[in-house]
């Protein structure tokens, strides 16, 4: 999970490189370009878990509009990396 974490694209499975497809791709404007990154990512994945992991990234692009619409001040990039760590090793669940 670090490679992922700290970006080594070297070490990713075949899995987490058709997830990133899927990130990469909700970010393109054009349809075809959109499209074939999708397509890519189910030769790996399965239309389920496409389906599931597309749930999961608009939610978040829409979530993160929405913190931006807002005003919420950003964090640093040490900030997000710090966040992206404990949100590994912790999940989104605040125990007590």
């Amino acid at each position: 999970m670090r490679h992922v974490l700290e970006g080594d694209a070297a070490e990713r499975t075949d899995r987490e490189d058709a997830f990133q497809m899927l990130v990469d791709a909700s970010h393109l404007v054009d349809v075809e370009a959109r499209r074939a990154l999708i397509e890519r990512a189910a030769t790996t994945l399965s239309v389920e878990e496409v389906y599931q992991a597309n749930m999961v990234i608009a939610l978040f692009n829409f979530y993160n509009t929405w913190v931006d619409l807002n005003g919420v001040a950003t964090l640093t990039p040490e900030g997000y990396a710090l966040s992206g760590k404990r949100l590994a090793q912790s999940g989104y669940a605040a125990t007590t």
